[in-house]
């Protein structure tokens, strides 16, 4: 049994609510719902009672809870003990399968590898809100998104790149810019530019308007509304969509299945970085320094990390 997965339990006993518990995690509520239910399972006892609307624990569930609580408050009160600011840091990753996410899984791999003694707690999120984990405390570093240049600097940070990839088009066939001998910017502004909405934050759309205000093209957002990112790929793009991708995208594999639409790159070639933000303050932290420097060393030899 996992103490992520107490400490969750531990917080839905005071949110009361699935909704607000995982909005506080930063984890979905299916993530969440199954976290409970492998406990259950381990337990081979009924936690939460899910015949109601509102959230209820069973007797059983509110005697594991006064145990949890106790468990979540002596591993925290060792954890303060023995793992010191310099030993330790809390890094923010999301919760997607994408290339830039595996690069940095696989830095932090290389860095325990040679610091095995520093203890690096793994923070999943949906969202795209690094920068303010960073001013709550409650991460040291994480992801912060895919820019064309090198973001604008915010004041007790420093960001740094981890990752190039090259950027691409999703683009109908019968598109006449899917023949063009060459693909600009420029000559996606008689297409749309679709985003999703109703399935959180769109992560590119920053990276979108550099790249209209690099190339001085002009488009306006068409927002459609849909229920998972399958849906939006599979039924929500249209004849004359243009979606703007990066090689490594989570959700490349799946828009492959559509055989009316195929993936262009530009010529010459777009690069984007990925960035990392690291808290950077008067406080020192060995550990994370060492592991920011791992980071600008790698990228240095291999940018667009050919090598993993």
């Amino acid at each position: 049994m996992e103490i992520e997965h107490l400490k969750e339990y531990v917080l839905l006993s005071r949110a009361m609510s699935f909704t607000k518990a995982a909005e506080e995690l930063h984890v979905s509520q299916s993530a969440l719902s199954n976290h409970i239910m492998k406990m259950e399972k381990e337990l081979r006892t009924t936690l939460i009672d899910r015949s109601q609307l509102r959230i209820r624990f069973t007797v059983a569930g509110y005697e594991f809870l006064e145990c949890a609580a106790k468990i979540v408050s002596i591993y925290d009160e060792f954890f303060s003990k023995h793992y010191n600011n310099a030993k330790h840091f809390v890094i923010q990753t999301l919760q997607h399968a994408d290339r830039a996410t595996y690069v940095l899984l696989q830095r932090v791999k290389e860095f325990k590898e040679l610091y095995p003694e520093v203890y690096i707690e793994i923070k999943e999120s949906l969202a795209f809100d690094t920068l303010d984990s960073i001013r709550k405390n409650t991460a040291d570093c994480g992801y912060l998104g895919i820019r064309l240049h090198d973001p604008q600097e915010e004041e007790g940070t420093i960001a740094i790149p981890v990752l190039d990839e090259e950027l691409i088009v999703w683009l109908d066939k019968s598109s006449p810019l899917f023949t063009a001998e060459k693909l600009a910017p420029k000559d996606l502004k008689s297409c749309n530019i679709p985003t999703w909405v109703g399935i959180g934050p769109n992560g590119l759309e920053n990276l979108y308007s550099e790249i209209y205000e690099e190339y001085g093209l002009q488009v306006k957002y068409s927002p459609r509304y849909c229920i998972s990112h399958e849906d939006y790929f599979l039924n929500k793009i249209y004849e004359n969509d243009a979606v703007i991708l990066t090689e490594g995208s989570e959700h490349i594999p799946s828009i492959r299945v559509r055989d009316d639409r195929a993936l262009r790159s530009f010529n010459p070639v777009i690069y984007v970085k990925t960035f990392v933000a690291f808290r950077d303050g008067e406080e020192k932290n060995d550990a994370l320094e060492s592991f920011r420097n791992l980071l600008v060393e790698k990228y240095a030899e291999d940018p667009q990390a050919r090598g993993l």
